[in-house]
């Protein structure tokens, strides 16, 4: 609009010098057609600025979602939980995360009253071993009653093991109840079967630590050498925990 009013006083000032009527005329109809158009190309620039933001508005609306798999969604989830501390729904309409159903709620639905049984096996297991050391018993009901829980809690664990591979995730190489019954037998001088017990343990690529120096120590004991095939067994289960490890996600 400045340029218009300077075009004007320009103009103006050669009509005064002028003074020609006909000059006037086509001066003033300069100065009207520059008025116009002026005018009207600031309108249109606003229009189109107006019709650009309500475009990108609307644009900015109708994002599509990011299409993110049940399980992994979950996962992430999890991870994140300390710094968010919302629900799952909550979380996922947060992130505009649109979730795909997979394989991971019927893995959720085979595993859950297992996995509930087995977790609640761990703790009474727990409860009478701190029992049993302390009344250093190992032979009386209440050892009878740990090397049930251990057997039964084994079995849990072989299940659980066998719906995490179903599912493609890796079981855990921790299993107390293996453990806790190579403890018992060794605490009542049962030391094949402690040995037995920690070869089962290796077989099954859990508690690798514990159940190769405790079957060695055990060997070592009853003056038995390890034979080849128990090293190798010892060794394929440290080389196949590591690979595991490096996965896991």
């Amino acid at each position: 609009m400045a340029e218009v009013v300077i075009i004007i006083i320009i103009l103006a000032v050669i009509l005064t010098i002028l003074s020609n009527p006909v000059v006037w005329v086509v001066g003033g109809l300069i100065i009207v057609g520059l008025i116009i158009y002026k005018t009207s190309g600031g309108q249109k620039t606003e229009v189109k600025s107006k019709a650009s933001e309500n475009k990108k508005v609307k644009s900015d609306s109708t994002d599509q979602p990011i299409e993110v798999k049940e399980d992994i969604a979950y996962r992430k989830w999890i991870d994140t939980y300390e710094n968010h501390e919302l629900g799952f729904d909550e979380w996922a309409k947060k992130h505009n995360i649109k979730i795909i159903p997979s394989d991971f709620e019927n893995y959720q639905k085979e595993i859950g009253d297992l996995g509930t049984e087995y977790s609640q096996l761990l703790e009474k297991l727990e409860k009478c071993w701190s029992e049993l050391y302390n009344k250093k018993d190992y032979q009386g009901p209440l050892a009878k009653i740990v090397e049930d829980l251990c057997t039964q809690g084994i079995l849990n664990y072989m299940d659980i093991a066998q719906i995490e591979m179903k599912y493609g995730y890796l079981p855990p190489q921790n299993c107390p109840p293996y453990r806790r019954l190579a403890m018992l037998y060794e605490r009542q001088g049962n030391y094949e079967k402690a040995i037995a017990v920690c070869r089962q343990t290796l077989c099954q690529y859990v508690n690798i630590d514990d159940a190769s120096k405790r079957m060695l120590r055990l060997m070592k004991k009853i003056n038995v050498t390890p034979n080849e095939k128990d090293l190798q067994l010892i060794e394929e289960a440290k080389e196949i925990t590591g690979i595991e490890r490096k996965i896991r996600p």
